[in-house]
């Protein structure tokens, strides 16, 4: 990438580093994890040491999963409003048939 070419990245705000210097927190987290289990500073599980590198996967489906269960119990409720608003209607249709007569 030409200076030309940067200077205008960096003046449009965006910061696109292509040097390879980029790392992100939870790369580090890792390697910081990684070191203190090595060196044996920190006792835990290696599914705690490597965490920060499989969370974001995480994320999404329980997210996801989150979502429905909530759609899913607002339906529930509203399934059973909807019978009980039913079942009332029908209660005054029959007790009208019976006043009626």
């Amino acid at each position: 990438m030409s200076e030309e070419d940067s200077e205008k990245i960096q003046k449009n705000g965006i910061n696109i580093n292509l040097g390879g210097s980029y790392c992100s927190l939870s790369f580090m987290l890792f390697i910081l994890f990684l070191i203190l289990k090595l060196t044996g500073n920190i006792t835990w599980s290696w599914w705690w040491v490597t965490l920060p590198i499989w969370w974001p996967i995480l994320i999404l489906p329980v997210g996801l999963i989150g979502i429905l269960v909530i759609i899913g119990i607002i339906l529930l409720i509203l399934i059973f409003v909807g019978s009980i608003i039913a079942v009332i209607f029908l209660l005054k249709f029959i007790i009208d048939i019976f006043l009626n007569k």
